[in-house]
């Protein structure tokens, strides 16, 4: 079994705005087989053609990472996507835009309230309810 969550971001490409799915760990996917509890087997695996790394505490974390597939799980969309309920509930200072009107546009935030977000955008002070359709992460 593997795991790699997925976001979905926007761009505004020739005046129209297209979404994309994206890795939301960049190149970081998560791997799951039950022989890989043999340290030899790991070490053989970092040599596998197109591995740039693999952890090497990863045993050691096991929980960890189980916790966080299924944080990732329970906040995500029917496509496997990553919802906005993910982020609401981090405490981030900065912030970006990934779909919307203000799509790759970053801001700071003032409040981060239950249900909305106070923010200023290219010094204008806006809020964001929780409960709408933008999605947006920490930068």
């Amino acid at each position: 079994d593997f795991f790699y969550p997925k976001i979905k971001i926007s761009k505004i490409i020739n005046n129209k705005i297209k979404e994309f799915k994206k890795n939301f760990l960049s190149d970081y996917v998560f791997f799951y087989y039950k022989s890989f509890d043999s340290k030899n087997l790991l070490i053989s695996l970092k040599n596998l053609r197109g591995l740039k790394t693999l952890l090497s505490n990863c045993l050691n974390y096991q929980k960890d990472i189980q916790d966080f597939i299924t944080l990732c799980k329970s906040n995500s969309d029917s496509d496997g996507c990553i919802k906005q309920s993910y982020f609401n509930k981090l405490n981030f200072k900065e912030g970006i835009f990934l779909n919307g009107p203000f799509a790759q546009i970053s801001f700071n935030v003032l409040e981060n309230k239950k249900n909305f977000l106070k923010v200023v955008i290219d010094k204008k002070t806006t809020t964001i309810s929780k409960n709408n359709s933008l999605l947006y992460r920490p930068i």
